[in-house]
């Protein structure tokens, strides 16, 4: 992992194949890829506007193709579940916040609910009916998670052309000793859960020195960079 600088940003994308890399396969590989992003504590940033100047700070995880992202939802209500055990009480309330903003800065529809349904290792989604994100707590060392507050990871699967790909399950993992503090401070569980939501979507971390929600000094909402990636996602999803 490279050298974490912020609280809400993750550390680095990992693909969790036996042979990482960063190339994605043909559309005659059967097996899906699983991109992993975790997250590393960082310091807090100085105070920096989400301005409109910003709109184009946006990467997309799984690259694009004629400008258009690779990685995309089915246009339908994404199932956001949450297994509560072992996460602090205020999870809820901080989940339903960050679905909103994400759900009115791109356009996506999201429904959550309550499960207690959990991953059998780290970035692995149970299956069997099981919901579209899967929320739930993880000890480091426990199911081979080891991130300093969370991670994501989504199972893609490209389409016969190779040019669009859909996400059908994701995992997001919260760290039970991180500690978060509640709502959309930098350094909040909101905060987080927003950012593992971007990735979820198809968001990648963004190099530039302002301050995103997905940019290397995380920051307390959805920056114009942030909001505009989203929106394209959406449109390649459901335009």
């Amino acid at each position: 992992m490279r050298r974490a600088l912020s609280v809400t940003a993750l550390a680095a994308v990992l693909l969790a194949t036996p042979a990482a890399t960063t190339d994605m396969p043909t559309p005659a590989e059967t097996k899906a890829p699983r991109a992993t992003v975790a997250a590393k504590a960082r310091p807090k940033p100085t105070p920096a506007a989400l301005s409109r100047k910003h709109a184009r700070d946006y990467r997309f995880l799984h690259g694009a193709v004629h400008g258009r992202p690779k990685a995309v939802w089915p246009c339908r209500t994404i199932i956001v579940a949450l297994n509560r055990r072992g996460l602090p009480a205020h999870t809820a309330r901080d989940l339903r916040e960050a679905v909103r903003r994400v759900s009115r800065a791109s356009g996506y529809r999201f429904k959550v609910v309550y499960t207690r349904a959990v991953p059998t290792r780290a970035g692995h989604h149970p299956g069997g009916g099981a919901p579209q994100v899967l929320i739930a707590s993880a000890r480091p060392g426990v199911r081979g998670f080891d991130d300093p507050l969370a991670a994501a990871t989504a199972e893609v699967q490209p389409l016969v052309d190779n040019a669009h790909w859909r996400l059908s399950t994701s995992v997001v993992l919260v760290n039970t000793q991180a500690h978060l503090r509640p709502g959309f401070a930098v350094d909040g569980m909101a905060s987080v859960l927003a950012h593992e939501l971007g990735h979820t979507l198809g968001l990648d971390h963004v190099p530039s020195r302002t301050q995103q929600l997905m940019g290397p000094y995380g920051a307390p909402g959805l920056g114009a960079g942030d909001i505009a990636g989203l929106r394209r996602l959406h449109r390649a999803s459901c335009g």
